[in-house]
């Protein structure tokens, strides 16, 4: 089995953002597989050489999430034989994962001493802070365990921006309106990776069964019309979690904030999971003090709103891997709300597929306008070349899909 491994890991080392996520992908597949059909003959030596080949990838935890409750606790009691495998982050997010199938009581009193210790000398990790803030209901309700109470004592500006990004409330028409006209200077943000690309805005509801609403600007930050310059173009999408899981859940809905777009995945592969067409990769915005490199692509009049802290939040907890992306299946329920989209594992889903005799390629339509406002032909070599900045807000309660009308009301004031 380490043989086998060994020589897996040995074919998969790549370079650049595009192949790591390929990489990543590709290595919670092959362990997924070994988890379910050769959980007996694994090793704590064997997920050990994962997780700390890929330290900080939380592969082993996105892997641990696909599987059933019987095959986690399997997976745990072998993880138990190594005290140095796992970070101290995941290996709190494993036990509490272990308490919620209620197949352990409490945290170990070794990792409870040991968070203790941490966050009274304040050198604990920002994925545990985030962790025992996400879950503080579940730990008060532990014996012995003042984690959260103490957390909040002292990290009380980073604990307060994690429960204040669990509220809603509804932005203003005039704040989506500086959102979407703001014209940051990219020129040398993050080295000017980012300058003279596109912008993509997705407005969605507060209940994510529904619909959103994806609009654009172009390379130039001019908002992008349709080909009869009569209306703003507009791309339908979804942003829901299949399981029905917030967004500092893993595999929950994709989170509020900024996300940066970093080219394609370098294959069309699973199909039958992510459609015909190349998945676009969507980034974190990477952690900086007061969160300054989010700021600086966000308008001012939104600084101190509460919205945009759920993607930074979901970065802390270590969800990555969030795509752009069709599916090869089918959504069989005409009665749903989303239909015919599909939810996901937190990503944003296109249409694909033939429903009452109309063939939907949303991804391949998609692609082809980003490359078109980069300046770019719709071609398939410049599919790598899509870069830009990612915005999904909420935008009210309402029990209905986002309309375009409804969104050019506000940004057009119409």
């Amino acid at each position: 089995m380490i043989t086998l491994i060994s020589m897996f890991l040995s074919l998969v080392v790549f370079a650049d953002v595009q192949k790591n996520a390929l990489r990543r992908e590709a290595l919670a597949d092959y362990f997924a597989n070994l988890f379910t059909y050769k959980i007996g003959a694994l090793t704590s030596t064997d997920l050990c050489r994962l997780e700390n080949r890929y330290e900080n990838s939380n592969v082993l935890l996105k892997v641990l999430t696909s599987l059933t409750t019987t095959q986690q606790i399997k997976i745990k009691n072998i993880l138990d034989q190594s005290e140095n495998c796992l970070t101290i982050g995941a290996r709190l997010e494993l036990e509490i994962m272990a308490i919620r199938n209620m197949e352990q009581k409490s945290l170990s009193r070794k990792l409870l001493k040991y968070l203790h210790q941490k966050i009274n000398n304040r050198t604990i990790d920002i994925q545990s802070i985030t962790l025992i803030t996400i879950h503080r209901d579940l730990l008060n309700k532990l014996p012995r365990n003042r984690l959260y109470e103490r957390a909040l004592k002292i990290f009380p500006t980073k604990v307060n921006n994690i429960i204040q990004s669990e509220s809603f409330s509804p932005i203003s028409k005039a704040k989506l309106r500086d959102l979407f006209y703001f014209d940051p200077d990219l020129s040398t943000y993050r080295e000017g990776e980012y300058n003279n690309s596109i912008k993509i805005f997705m407005f969605c509801r507060k209940n994510r069964d529904y619909p959103c609403i994806m609009v654009a600007k172009d390379q130039f930050n001019l908002p992008v019309y349709t080909e009869n310059n009569e209306n703003l173009w507009h791309h339908r999408s979804l942003a829901a979690s299949y399981r029905g899981l917030p967004f500092n859940i893993r595999n929950g809905q994709t989170p509020q904030g900024v996300h940066s777009i970093d080219s394609v995945m370098p294959y069309a592969n699973r199909q039958d999971a992510f459609g015909k067409f190349r998945r676009i990769i969507l980034n974190w915005i990477p952690r900086s003090e007061n969160e300054k490199l989010s700021k600086i692509i966000l308008p001012n009049s939104v600084h101190n709103d509460h919205w945009w802290l759920q993607a930074n939040t979901a970065r802390d907890l270590g969800r990555n891997d969030l795509r752009v992306h069709g599916t090869g299946r089918i959504n069989d329920d005409p009665n749903s709300f989303h239909y015919p989209f599909r939810k996901t594992s937190g990503c944003v889903s296109q249409r694909e597929g033939t429903y009452e005799n109309i063939t939907y390629f949303d991804q391949r339509k998609l692609l082809d306008t980003l490359m078109s406002n980069l300046g770019m032909a719709p071609e398939f070599d410049n599919e790598e070349l899509i870069k830009g900045l990612f915005y999904l807000v909420e935008i009210d309660k309402q029990m209905s899909p986002v309309t375009l009308a409804e969104i050019e009301s506000i940004l057009l004031e119409r």
